[in-house]
């Protein structure tokens, strides 16, 4: 029977996807604000906007001459070319207690003027710190296990459920899809 199961979800996740969200999950930082959390491995920095910045009483370091590029790749070009004329690094935090699931520790953080879709970046350097293991399932979801410096209490949680919204197989409307290709492609 278990063998069944697998073939059923092993299915359910074969077709190949345009889009698959990164993992979110909530952060606390220093104990008192809340946000919504991007656990990124592809960035090597932990990032929070300026406005979860404004809500924390934590010191920030202005002196901090880093140009920070590649996240804000979503916004519009307006947007984007204001941001390099002013600038967007505001400083750096250090030292923040980052709350992931009750597991704290102290991160180092960029705070930016404008993040783009997440109020927080956690990226390698909190992996890192939280021995962080990161694992597709066969239903489709991912999961993210996380531990305490002192490796007495492991968090294990659920980041993307397998039927996440964003989740997409297609790039064109269903109605497009039934249609063929104006130009037969290359193979190599």
């Amino acid at each position: 029977v278990s063998t069944e199961a697998n073939v059923v979800q092993l299915s359910e996740i074969s077709n190949p996807l345009y889009v698959c969200p990164l993992a979110r999950t909530k952060v606390c930082l220093d104990g008192e604000v809340r946000a919504e959390g991007l656990l990124d491995d592809g960035s090597e920095l932990n990032l929070m906007a300026q406005d979860v910045f404004e809500k924390l009483r934590h010191p920030i370091d202005t002196e901090i001459e880093w140009k920070i590029h590649g996240y804000n790749a979503a916004k519009a070009e307006k947007e984007i070319a204001e941001l390099e004329e002013k600038g967007n690094l505001v400083g750096g935090c250090h030292d923040v207690d980052v709350d992931v699931g009750r597991i704290i520790v102290k991160q180092h953080i960029f705070v930016v003027r404008q993040l783009g879709s997440a109020e927080v970046i956690l990226g390698r350097p909190w992996e890192r710190t939280v021995c962080a293991r990161k694992t597709n399932r066969d239903d489709g979801s991912f999961h993210v296990k996380i531990k305490s410096l002192d490796g007495k209490r492991i968090v294990e949680f659920m980041a993307v459920p397998a039927q996440h919204e964003r989740n997409r197989g297609y790039v064109r409307s269903v109605q497009a899809q039934a249609g063929e290709f104006k130009e037969p492609g290359a193979c190599h």
